[in-house]
């Protein structure tokens, strides 16, 4: 049985992965880029990710797509 592709799912995958990258690295939304100062190159893709990740589940949820 394969998984359909419809927005529920797509926002429930995205919730994962922003899960995953926040018990990696304890990423916290609301505080910025700050959090990589510094950092490793590979914290630093990974906050990018996160952010980027935030910010799509909110444009989906919220149906506020930019154009």
């Amino acid at each position: 049985m394969s998984i359909r592709f419809n927005k529920n799912n797509v926002l429930l995958h995205i919730e994962k992965r922003i899960q995953i990258l926040y018990q990696k690295w304890g990423f916290d939304s609301s505080s910025g880029w700050w959090q990589v100062q510094g950092a490793p190159l590979e914290k630093i893709i990974d906050y990018g990710e996160f952010d980027a990740l935030n910010e799509l589940h909110r444009e989906l949820f919220y149906n506020d797509f930019k154009v």
